[in-house]
């Protein structure tokens, strides 16, 4: 056989050299590295992961801290609302029941001015009547009487004929004599028709510094002053109108 023929017979692993050992050991190292970082990694991931768990757990925290605060909350603001609902019922009935005092107490003030009408349904006030000094209340009946006659036009057995429960000054004349005046005469009649004989004489007064009227409450007073306008612009229409209160 020629040399020719026995070189193309040659097997290929008779052309490449085997690896070296220290090429072996270079490949492992390689092999080795890798194999670090895979597990560098796996920790980094299993850190991560950590961290996601925490998270996830810090985030449930926060969620139930976050319901128990809601749920806490709407209990405060039912109760709340009960309260309220409870306040404005009492405030409610609050309400009205100073509706119902303030009728009563209107009504009550009504009784007690028309009972004060009735004690004074038989007084009439004389004003302008002269006062001497240190009157007494016989002296005031006495000069009442005078002035019936003189200044009222009365009969005098008429005016003697009249009896009087009681007359006497009403007002303080105070403490300087400079400023004293003639206080008005306040006469409780025993009966209503000489009440009403006296008062119907007061026409003779007018023009005079004398003048006669119907004593009332000073609530009643206070009603029948501010019914006058009404009344003086009904009679310059010539309307018929009177002022008549009860109580």
């Amino acid at each position: 056989m020629s040399k020719t023929g026995k070189k193309s017979a040659e097997s290929p692993a008779s052309v490449h050299s085997s690896p070296s050992n220290a090429d072996i050991i270079m490949f492992l190292k390689k092999i080795e590295g890798k194999i670090e970082n895979v597990e560098l990694k796996l920790k980094t991931l299993d850190n991560l992961e950590k961290k996601v768990d925490n998270f996830e757990n810090d985030l449930k925290k926060m969620w139930l801290n976050i319901h128990e605060n809601k749920k806490c909350t709407d209990d405060k603001i039912n109760k709340l609302e009960e309260r309220v609902e409870v306040v404005e019922f009492s405030g409610s009935s609050s309400d009205s029941k100073i509706e119902d005092l303030q009728k009563s107490n209107s009504e009550l003030k009504g009784e007690i001015s028309y009972l004060k009408s009735q004690q004074m349904r038989n007084n009439l006030l004389f004003g302008g009547v002269p006062e001497i000094p240190n009157e007494k209340p016989a002296d005031t009946e006495q000069i009442l009487r005078k002035h019936l006659c003189d200044n009222l036009k009365l009969a005098k057995e008429i005016v003697d004929g009249i009896k009087i429960e009681r007359a006497h000054r009403i007002g303080s004349q105070g403490s300087d004599p400079n400023k004293r005046y003639n206080r008005k005469i306040v006469c409780m009649f025993s009966y209503f028709k000489d009440r009403e004989h006296v008062r119907r004489q007061r026409f003779n007064l007018n023009g005079t510094s004398f003048y006669l009227h119907e004593q009332f409450p000073p609530e009643v007073v206070n009603k029948r002053r501010r019914l006058i306008p009404l009344l003086k612009k009904d009679k310059d229409e010539h309307k018929e109108m009177f002022v008549k209160l009860a109580a």
